[in-house]
């Protein structure tokens, strides 16, 4: 009986003063670290102390999610849902992203339609939303019994750029080795979408492929790693951009802060694992000001931005140019020009 009494005493946690904040915090430390059981062991003591606080949950379901427990990371999201928190949106895209990866496409599709009747959403998000959409219905559809597509040698051959995402998707936690030669060829093509060579590449990176490869972007080549990719959201030309944008707007316009970082998140995943150039942040800093006021139905000149950021004309409209053509192809139904 002591024996038994000790050892419950020594799994409870006493709840001193400042420890859930301190969990919160080395929890994230370590997530961020890429320490995800660690990460997971010390959100969830932070939960156990207090079962309602957005920010410890929202940062649980990331762990959970990293560490590929994507069944327990959809009822912890489903609860935030149903609760209802400030950050709605963003534990919105979570949980898609958990149904992606658990192949509910059905659910995805029906979560979305009901954020795209209920939802205050700007017209960027609505557009995004809306593209998800799309891609969600056309792969459930096509995974029904009766049109299920196996992964075959026709993979390479595949135009519809849908098609292919959804047989990139059925690779997860497979052998790769049967579809090597083919992702390789994908990866090389000239013709091929980036966004479905940004598939291919995560892929491989969560498979921890060593071997290097070829990838053909945007008239550019390079050979890469796949498993020392890092990962998209944090490639190193991405930061001084996402900083010269939150200098300008993250007091000042909270909102367009979002919908410009949203923007800038959505290129850095069909860039990849290429960089904007020239390598100039003020170019795209400016670019993507320019480029978020037309969304609003703000005209700016491109003198004044020019004379803003001390850029030269020719650069900006081109940086301009170049992320409207991006824009274009985050819509996997879209054909680049590469």
């Amino acid at each position: 009986m002591t024996k038994g009494r000790s050892k419950n005493r020594s799994n409870k946690i006493i709840p001193f003063p400042g420890l859930k904040e301190r969990l919160l915090q080395i929890g994230t430390e370590k997530l961020e670290n890429k320490e995800v059981e660690e990460a997971i062991r010390l959100l969830k003591q932070a939960k156990d102390i207090k079962p309602v606080d957005d920010q410890i949950q929202i940062a649980y379901v990331m762990a959970l999610f990293e560490g590929k427990y994507y069944e327990e990371a959809k009822a912890e999201c489903k609860d935030l849902l149903h609760r209802g928190v400030d950050d709605y949106l963003q534990v919105v895209e979570l949980y898609l992203m958990i149904l992606i990866q658990l192949n509910e496409y059905e659910e995805v599709a029906s979560t979305i339609h009901a954020l795209l009747e209920e939802a205050d959403l700007s017209m960027e998000q609505r557009t995004h939303f809306f593209h998800l959409l799309q891609l969600s219905e056309k792969v459930w559809k096509n995974r029904q019994p009766d049109t299920m597509v196996k992964i075959d040698s026709l993979l390479l051959h595949q135009q519809d750029v849908v098609e292919q995402t959804m047989q990139i998707a059925q690779l997860k936690g497979q052998n790769l080795e049967p579809y090597i030669e083919q992702l390789e060829s994908m990866l090389k093509q000239p013709d091929g979408h980036p966004w479905v060579k940004t598939l291919i590449l995560l892929l491989l990176k969560e498979h921890h492929y060593k071997k290097e490869m070829t990838v053909t972007k945007f008239s550019k080549t390079k050979r890469v790693i796949p498993v020392e990719l890092p990962e998209f959201t944090e490639q190193d030309w991405l930061q001084p951009i996402r900083i010269g944008i939150e200098q300008l707007y993250e007091h000042e316009n909270p909102t367009f802060c979002q919908e410009l970082l949203a923007m800038l998140e959505r290129h850095g995943f069909i860039m990849f694992p290429f960089s904007l150039s020239p390598t100039k942040p003020a170019i795209w800093i400016a670019a993507y000001v320019w480029l978020g006021n037309q969304l609003y139905g703000i005209e700016l000149s491109i003198e004044t931005i020019t004379e803003q950021f001390h850029i030269n004309e020719s650069e900006l409209k081109h940086a301009i140019s170049f992320l409207q053509q991006l824009e274009e192809w985050i819509e996997p139904t879209n054909s680049p020009s590469n």
